[in-house]
């Protein structure tokens, strides 16, 4: 996928969606990575793995501007998210275990910069947005 020229991604998975591939869909979303250069709004919806896929967390989604990570209820981390320039609307909920909303180190530089609408709904383990405070 990373060679076609997307920008909106959606991926969900049916909450009681049993196959063969529930247990490959981690490989499965890493191969479906977008070409970041062009990807401006994603939306992950009843992801069931433990980590979110590498390419969530790349620097190049220097476009991202739209984020929607729902009921996503085994995943322990949310992406690194906080340094990407373009992100203005960031919108999180059932996501049971995350305890931060990042967890990146803090060397001074500007955390969503460019955040203008945040949503946080049905966090039960949020302690606290960031995991130095």
């Amino acid at each position: 996928m990373s060679s076609k020229q997307l920008n909106q991604l959606w991926l969900t998975w049916n909450e009681n969606e049993e196959s063969k591939f529930q247990e490959n869909v981690e490989e499965i979303l890493e191969v479906l990575q977008p070409n970041a250069h062009q990807l401006e709004s994603l939306r992950v919806g009843g992801y069931k793995v433990v980590h979110f896929p590498q390419w969530m967390s790349s620097p190049s989604l220097k476009y991202l501007s739209c984020l929607e990570l729902e009921d996503c209820k085994s995943c322990l981390k949310l992406p690194l998210l906080g340094k990407l320039p373009s992100l203005n609307r960031l919108i999180i909920s059932n996501i049971m275990h995350v305890k931060y909303l990042y967890e990146e180190s803090f060397d001074g530089g500007v955390i969503f910069m460019a955040l203008e609408k945040l949503t946080l709904s049905y966090l039960a383990n949020l302690i606290s947005l960031s995991s130095e405070d």
